[in-house]
C-alpha cells in the first residue's frame, strides 16, 4: 500500500471514531474531512487514483458531505448516541473494505536496484524477414517480435520512467484473464513504475557483457523485471523478447495485438510442438544478436540509443524461466556465441534430441524448485546435467513453486492461496534468483571469485547445493 494511501485510510479511521473521542472539542472534527480532501487530492496527483481505493473514496465522500451539512448549521449539533454508534457501525465495514482491497492487490514495485549504475531501457520491433512466421495463418507473414534491453545508464536528467508493462492498457486485462480473473483485476499496474528510464543515454564505459532472457510459456518480456534492473545496475546489458504466439501478448507499434493461443502453439496430433517452439523462440534470439553484433560496431542505426562500442558480445550468457530455460539451454547447444546458461525452474524435455544427448559444453546452472514442473522433466533435467561436461551446478529452493522464480508473488500477498504456482516462499526464492544468477554471470563472464559458487550458504538455508 502506496505512503498517502495508508495515510488517508488512518484520517478515514480517526474520522469514524472522532465522536466518541472529541468530548467537548467537537469543533475540531469538522477540520478532518478537509485534511482527508487535502490528502485525497495529493493522493490522486502524486500516486494516482485506481478501482482497489473505491470504498475509501466512497467513505471519504460521505463523511466529507457529513461535514458539510454540519458546516452549514453553523457546527455540529449536539450529537446523541445513537447516531454516533450507527455511523461508526456502517462506516467500519467499508473502511475495513478499503483496506482489504489495496492490501490484496497493492501497486506493484520492483525492488529498487542495488548496484553503481542508473538503469536505462529501450524498446525494439524486429523483423526476420528470412524467417517465414510458421505459427501465422497467413503464409506471406515474416517472424517479428518486440525485444526489450536493460542498461546502464549514464544519466536519467529529462528521462521518463519506464512501465512495468509497455501498453498495459492493453495487457493488463489480458494478463487477467489469463490467470482466470476478471479482465479489469489488473488494471491498476498502469500505475506501477520501475527503476529504469527510457532511452536514457548509456554508461560510457562499456562495452558491458551481454545477457539475454527467455520467458516462459504464456509469460512476457518483463516477468522478471526485478532481474532485470538490478543485472543493468550491476553492469549488464540485458535483452529479452517477448516471443510472439508462446508469450501470453505481443503487442507491435501499429497497434496489431498477438493472444497466446494453446491451439496455435500446440496444435492437437503435433507431437514435437514444444520443440518446435523451443527452436523458433532460440531463432528469435540468435536473430537478436545478429542484430546487437551490427548495432555495437555501429553497422546499423538502432534508433534512440546509440550502441557502438557499448555491447560485449565476447562475453555472453543465457538465461530463462521454464520454457525459457529450455531456450537459453538450445541456443548454448547451437550457437558458439554463448559462454554461459542458466535455467529457473526450466523446462528441459522440448530441448532438441542432440543437444539433450550432448549436455553443454558451457558451464550451466539449474535453480529450480522441488518438483522441477514434473517428474519427466526433473529426469530430463538430471540426465542433461550429467551429460554436460563444463561446471555446472544444480540448486533446489525447498518449498518453492514455479511461478516463484518470477515477478509473480509481487502481485499480491494472496498468490499462495489461489493455486497459480505460487507459495509463501516467493521473496526467499526471488532473493535467491538475484544473488545466483548475479555470482554465476559474474564467475564465469567477468572472472570473479565467488563465494556462493563454492557451496551451500547460511544465507539460503533452504537451498540444497550441488556441484560437479
Amino acid at each position: 500500500m502506496r505512503l498517502f494511501e495508508s495515510l488517508l485510510l488512518i484520517l478515514l479511521l480517526l474520522q469514524l471514531f472522532w465522536p466518541a473521542l472529541a468530548g467537548h472539542r467537537p469543533r475540531v472534527g469538522l477540520a478532518l474531512p478537509v485534511a482527508a480532501l487535502l490528502l485525497f487530492a495529493i493522493h490522486g496527483l502524486w500516486e494516482g487514483l485506481r478501482w482497489q481505493m473505491i470504498p475509501a473514496y466512497v467513505l471519504l465522500a460521505i463523511t466529507g458531505l457529513l461535514a458539510l451539512g454540519a458546516y452549514l448549521r453553523g457546527g455540529p449539533a449536539r450529537r446523541r448516541r445513537w447516531p454516533t454508534i450507527l455511523a461508526f457501525v456502517l462506516g467500519l465495514p467499508l473502511w475495513l473494505l478499503a483496506v482489504a482491497l489495496p492490501w490484496a492487490l497493492p501497486v506493484p514495485g520492483l525492488p529498487a536496484p542495488t548496484g553503481p549504475y542508473l538503469v536505462g531501457t529501450v524498446s525494439y520491433h524486429l523483423i526476420d524477414e528470412n524467417r517465414p512466421e510458421t505459427y501465422s495463418p497467413d503464409p506471406n507473414d515474416a517472424r517479428q517480435f518486440m525485444a526489450q534491453l536493460w542498461y546502464p545508464a549514464a544519466s536519467i536528467d529529462g528521462a521518463v520512467a519506464a512501465p512495468y508493462i509497455d501498453h498495459v492498457e492493453i495487457a493488463a486485462p489480458i494478463l487477467a484473464e489469463s490467470f482466470g480473473f476478471p479482465r479489469f483485476l489488473f488494471n491498476h499496474l498502469n500505475l506501477a513504475r520501475t527503476d529504469g528510464y527510457l532511452a536514457a543515454p548509456p554508461a560510457a564505459d562499456g562495452p558491458f557483457p551481454v545477457l539475454v532472457f527467455a520467458h516462459g510459456l504464456t509469460g512476457f518480456r518483463g516477468q522478471n523485471g526485478f532481474q532485470m534492473q538490478e543485472l543493468a545496475s550491476q553492469g549488464y546489458v540485458v535483452a529479452a523478447i517477448d516471443h510472439t504466439y508462446g508469450s501470453r501478448f505481443a503487442i507491435f507499434p501499429d497497434g496489431t495485438v498477438v493472444e497466446y493461443d494453446a491451439e496455435v502453439a500446440f496444435p492437437p496430433g503435433v507431437d514435437d510442438a514444444g520443440n518446435r517452439l523451443v527452436q523458433t523462440w532460440a531463432g528469435d534470439i540468435s536473430y537478436l544478436l545478429d542484430q546487437m553484433e551490427m548495432w555495437t560496431v555501429g553497422a546499423t542505426e538502432p534508433g534512440e540509443v546509440d550502441w557502438t562500442g557499448r555491447l560485449d558480445l565476447d562475453h555472453l550468457g543465457l538465461f530463462g524461466h521454464s520454457t525459457g530455460g529450455g531456450t537459453a539451454l538450445e541456443v548454448c547447444g547451437h550457437d558458439e556465441r554463448c559462454d554461459a546458461a542458466l535455467g529457473l525452474d526450466a523446462w528441459v524435455e522440448p530441448v532438441s534430441d542432440d543437444v539433450r544427448e550432448a549436455g553443454l559444453s558451457q558451464p550451466l546452472l539449474f535453480l529450480s524448485a522441488p518438483d522441477w514442473i514434473s517428474e519427466s522433466n526433473q529426469q530430463t533435467g538430471e540426465a542433461f546435467y550429467a551429460a554436460s561436461a563444463a561446471d555446472r551446478y544444480l540448486l533446489t529452493v525447498a518449498g518453492s513453486d514455479h511461478f516463484d522464480f518470477t515477478d509473480f508473488p509481487d502481485f499480491s500477498p494472496l498468490t499462495p492461496y489461489l493455486g497459480v504456482a505460487v507459495t509463501d516462499q516467493g521473496a526467499v526464492t526471488q532473493a535467491a534468483v538475484q544473488a545466483y544468477t548475479l555470482a554465476f554471470f559474474n564467475h564465469y563472464l567477468r572472472g570473479t571469485d565467488e563465494p556462493l559458487l563454492t557451496g551451500p550458504s547460511p544465507r539460503f538455508p533452504t537451498l540444497t547445493f550441488r556441484h560437479n
